[in-house]
């Protein structure tokens, strides 16, 4: 009996190429819907503040780089001391001066002050927000931060 390799013929190159295809398809969505593009990068804080509530507040600006709407509804403020997350009150004092919606148009952004409550003792902060970009990835999550709050 002699060892023979036998070669694919045009049916068999043609059912290869489409399943490559295919997989190819859903590995590229699967890694586009794990690891999105970013709604908002190189957020930056300009200033800190604290108050005697215990609260931390810090002034943000960087840059919105997809056109995407804020839900205002799924926003979590979280405080970082001593190597624990706590999720703590959080809430926007202003808006940097922009008045045209939820929706900030793509660039360089003034996001206003943000507030933490009740991390007086917070080494860092973050945010955890949720954006809608109207595709069919569902909602973008997005950690902002963490910030190191200067003692």
């Amino acid at each position: 009996m002699k060892n023979t390799i036998s070669r694919p013929g045009l049916f068999g190159f043609a059912a290869l190429f489409a399943f490559g295809a295919l997989l190819g398809h859903i590995v590229v969505r699967g890694y586009a819907a794990l690891n999105p593009v970013p709604v908002v990068e190189k957020m930056r804080v300009t200033d800190w503040h604290r108050s005697n509530d215990g609260a931390v507040a810090a002034s943000v600006v960087g840059i919105k780089a997809r056109d995407c709407a804020f839900d205002p509804s799924a926003v979590v403020g979280i405080a970082a001391s001593g190597g624990e997350y706590h999720v703590v009150p959080f809430y926007f004092t202003n808006s940097g001066g922009y008045s045209g919606g939820i929706s900030r148009p793509v660039g360089y952004q003034d996001f206003g002050v943000w507030v933490w409550g009740r991390s007086s003792e917070a080494d860092a902060v973050m945010l955890e927000v949720t954006h809608y970009c109207g595709d069919r990835s569902g909602p973008v999550s997005t950690t902002i931060g963490p910030f190191k709050v200067p003692k």
